[in-house]
């Protein structure tokens, strides 16, 4: 892990989360300004995210809209 000057922690690898089954890390963040020391604990939690291509029944659909429609309208089901 590594920390921004505007306090983002932020990784230095890559996290398979479908390798490990929740990913928790207890970090010791110690901030120095050469006036003062401030040190603070941080747990972070890695949560995995959905890297699986999509799957779809067919390889084209298609669908016609009005340039009336409602934002927010169904175009496919």
């Amino acid at each position: 892990f590594n920390i921004t000057e505007n306090g983002e922690i932020f990784t230095t690898k890559v996290f398979d989360c479908e390798d490990h089954t929740g990913i928790i890390r207890n970090l010791t963040v110690q901030v120095n300004d050469s006036l003062h020391i401030q040190t603070t604990n941080v747990t972070v939690h890695i949560l995995d995210k959905n890297d699986n291509s999509p799957v779809f029944d067919r390889n084209l659909y298609k669908a016609t809209i009005t340039e009336t429609a409602a934002i927010g309208s169904h175009v496919l089901k």
